[in-house]
């Protein structure tokens, strides 16, 4: 493979069961779009460093999205993650430091409320962050927008691809409910290569 590919698409976001629904319509609005994203989960050698897997990931990935919106103060230790802001620096640095000029590695900035970046990183001020407000909606529609570059225009609307991830969504719990497994325990790889077969899903199931 081509050390760094157009069509890969770095996600940088929360893994953790309060984020799962809007993990799994990022990464289906991503191959909706045309593009294969790519994530530290799908790493199996487990001798490989996470923060070498993460630059790794960068150099390989000309896209990049990024999720900043987990700031709160957990429960336990009273401390936010840093995790998303550190892995968005690296993007930044690459795009802005390395080999290939800074605007063939564009990135989205997600975050949960307009303007949150101003408090806890106002150094990326002007990079213009989009807020989600936690919807799946709003992040479908905001990551569809960005790989395709329109709003809602086309044949093809945000709307139409949040209603088709409502529809894969349904069945891929079915699917692993005739399975017996648990929708929301199913592994990263099993519905990425459950979600590759997308343009098949959508040509067989999509009203004409």
């Amino acid at each position: 493979m081509h050390p760094s590919s157009p069509t890969w698409v770095f996600m940088n976001c929360p893994f953790d069961e309060l984020y799962l629904d809007m993990f799994r319509a990022m990464v289906f609005t991503i191959f909706r779009a045309g593009y294969v994203p790519r994530c530290t989960l799908e790493g199996s050698d487990c001798g490989e460093l996470r923060l070498n897997r993460i630059i790794r990931l960068i150099n390989e990935c000309q896209r990049g999205i990024h999720d900043i919106s987990r700031v709160e103060f957990d429960g336990k230790d009273k401390l936010p993650r840093f995790n998303m802001p550190f892995e968005l620096g690296l993007f930044l640095g690459a795009k802005y430091f390395g080999a290939e000029p800074p605007s063939e590695r564009p990135c989205l900035i997600l975050e949960k409320k307009p303007h949150q970046h101003d408090i806890c990183l106002s150094d990326i001020s002007g990079c213009d962050p989009i807020a989600h407000s936690d919807s799946v909606r709003r992040i479908v529609s905001r990551i569809w927008a960005w790989l395709t570059n329109r709003s809602d225009q086309g044949e093809t609307s945000e709307q139409k691809v949040y209603d088709a991830y409502l529809l894969f969504k349904a069945d891929y719990e079915a699917f692993c409910k005739r399975r017996g497994d648990s929708y929301r325990l199913m592994p990263y790889h099993h519905y990425v290569r459950f979600t590759e077969s997308v343009t098949e899903w959508l040509r067989d199931n999509l009203p004409r």
